[in-house]
């Protein structure tokens, strides 16, 4: 059974879609989405096969969220699977079909970041291969790299905004793997290359630095004290915004501000799964976090920060399941919760 959001609530979807659509029309204004966990288990494999035309399609993920997405002017989720271009599975070792990046840029995603626990689920050629497919598709991407010459130029990733550059970095704490590999394919988190690649991106001259990061513990509601010391000490390197993903369920959001009450920060320490097979209630929900920049001054101020809450809903359709991933709340601001 699907979420009847009734007449009154879809009216105001529809109002806040038509909002925003003026919103991404502001040259001064730079709307940023960001998403959680793009996972693919077993079960979506094989609902999203079709025997007839020997393919995938996952077209029914994001339609129901994509009029929100494409109204960025920047979107970026976690691409937590592999593109090995055939043998295809779910957990332990994720590969997925082409079709599944192809349906998130169309659904508005211009960006996923690469690094997680899972990329190296099929081993360096299936690394290699979802960076290919990736460049071959336009989609930007950065926390996997197939060279040294290529982490050198995508490592930091600048974005240009609308006249603006903004940094992206993306670190996971490490891999599904027992051997080591090149020191270059894959960002992990410590803070002294964590030190090394900021430097390198203020040396770029951004006007805005964003930090995606795969950490914490799963299925735990609550930031750790690691996750938190080490927020803590981005922020005071100069990251504005820090996205976590890993846990597979929300954790907390929290809103730094000075005393003239301006947000100088944000730390999203987990946005859960934005699409997966998990089926713990807790699981089936996430959320998309909405930035609105102000590039009117001389400095880009953090305007507005919205939360959309997600759910994935999985009905049965005949002898597999459609996927859907719903909103079926009113988004809503996020409270600060931490003033310096």
């Amino acid at each position: 059974m699907g979420i009847n959001l009734g007449k009154t609530t879809k009216g105001l979807l529809l109002l806040f879609f038509l909002t925003i659509q003026l919103q991404a029309q502001d040259p001064h204004r730079i709307r940023l989405i960001f998403a959680g966990d793009i996972m693919c288990h077993e079960t979506q494999l094989i609902s999203a096969f079709d025997s007839v035309t020997d393919n995938y399609n996952f077209n029914s993920y994001f339609k129901e969220i994509s009029p929100l997405i494409q109204t960025a002017d920047l979107a970026i989720a976690n691409l937590e699977t592999t593109l090995p271009g055939d043998t295809y599975s779910g957990y332990p070792a994720f590969g997925s079909p082409d079709q599944l990046v192809q349906m998130c840029k169309d659904a508005g995603f211009n960006c996923l970041v690469t690094a997680n626990n899972h990329s190296y689920d099929k081993g360096m050629a299936g690394l290699q291969r979802t960076i290919q497919i990736l460049n071959q598709k336009q989609i930007l991407h950065t926390g996997t790299f197939v060279s040294q010459e290529e982490k050198d130029m995508l490592n930091p990733l600048i974005l240009k905004v609308k006249e603006k550059r903004i940094a992206l970095l993306n670190y996971s704490y490490g891999i599904n793997a027992e051997f080591d590999i090149p020191d270059y394919c894959i960002n992990t988190i410590d803070t002294s290359s964590l030190s090394r690649d900021i430097k390198q991106a203020k040396y770029l001259n951004p006007d805005f630095l964003i930090c995606f990061l795969h950490w914490g513990d799963e299925y735990n509601s609550k930031q750790s004290q690691s996750q938190q010391k080490l927020a803590n000490w981005l922020h005071k390197q100069g990251i504005d915004v820090i996205i976590g993903s890993h846990p597979h369920v929300i954790q907390p959001i929290e809103i730094i501000k000075n005393q003239n009450k301006e947000i100088t920060g944000i730390t999203a320490f987990s946005l859960g799964n934005l699409i997966s097979n998990q089926r713990f209630e807790n699981r089936k929900r996430g959320s998309i976090l909405e930035i609105t920049l102000n590039t009117s001054k001389n400095n880009i101020q953090i305007e507005s920060v919205i939360i959309h809450n997600t759910m994935v809903l999985r009905e049965p359709q005949g002898n597999h399941y459609e996927y859907r991933v719903t909103l079926p709340f009113l988004p809503s601001p996020t409270l600060p919760i931490a003033d310096l």
